[in-house]
């Protein structure tokens, strides 16, 4: 049985986060572990008495959470409380297959922070609705996206991909191992290559977002550096609009 970590946030819209984990559990068979995420300054969650914490906090969101969580079927477990903090996530992914976040406003330092640590494949929500419907990978036919679409297909093997494309900036090998890869899992693949003396990054980014679902490989472990450097990868986690698979 396969479990996904899915993290609410109060700032979040509840419905297609809903939606999403409705996608998850009728359609890929996932189990929904809740995880309400506080902003520290809120509350002490050092506190032993969960019930005075849950008293804290029982604000409108958190209220309509759970209503919608049991009003959809969606889980039995009580929703686990956490502050902003990438080591609680870290814990609790121990016990999941996946885990589920929403950070469409780019790349935050609490996202970096969650990427240097991943472990496990990580869904990064960016505003929408989850589906795996128009596919389109990121490839540089390195380690690091052969992982990311490796532990994908292990993850959602039973549903029935047809097709992926495949999107490169400015690779000029003969061979593309990760193509031959994707095609010997019966899923069709159309390449795309970009150059930077034909195409631009806005262009390979609007590209991305012509498509609803996006497989990356992660970054490097040199987070800052990237970021400060403006690497592609960098790029395309704060410019793309659509919902991101990274492992």
């Amino acid at each position: 049985m396969k479990k996904a970590l899915v993290i609410f946030k109060n700032t979040n819209d509840l419905d297609y986060l809903i939606e999403s984990c409705k996608f998850l559990k009728d359609i890929c068979g996932y189990v929904i572990k809740p995880v309400y995420m506080l902003s520290p300054a809120l509350i002490d969650l050092s506190k032993k008495d969960l019930k005075e914490i849950v008293n804290k906090i029982e604000d409108d969101f958190f209220k309509n959470l759970n209503i919608k969580l049991r009003e959809n079927n969606l889980t039995d477990e009580y929703i686990s409380l956490i502050d902003e903090n990438s080591n609680s996530i870290k814990e609790l992914l121990k016990l999941c297959d996946i885990l589920v976040i929403n950070e469409k406003l780019g790349l935050n330092n609490f996202l970096l922070e969650i990427l240097k640590k991943l472990y496990k494949p990580i869904i990064i929500l960016k505003g929408k609705k989850l589906n795996l419907k128009n596919i389109i990978l990121i490839s540089d036919d390195g380690t690091k996206v052969n992982k990311s679409f490796n532990d994908f297909f292990l993850n959602f093997n039973n549903q029935k991909i047809e097709k992926i494309d495949v999107l490169s900036w400015n690779f000029n090998n003969l061979n593309h191992n990760l193509i031959d890869f994707i095609k010997s899992k019966d899923i069709k693949v159309e390449a795309y290559n970009y150059y930077p003396k034909k195409n631009t990054i806005n262009e390979f980014v609007e590209k991305i977002n012509e498509r609803e679902f996006l497989i990356m490989g992660n970054l490097n472990k040199n987070f800052f550096l990237e970021k400060v450097m403006n690497k592609l990868g960098v790029q395309i986690l704060q410019r793309a609009e659509t919902n991101i698979f990274i492992s």
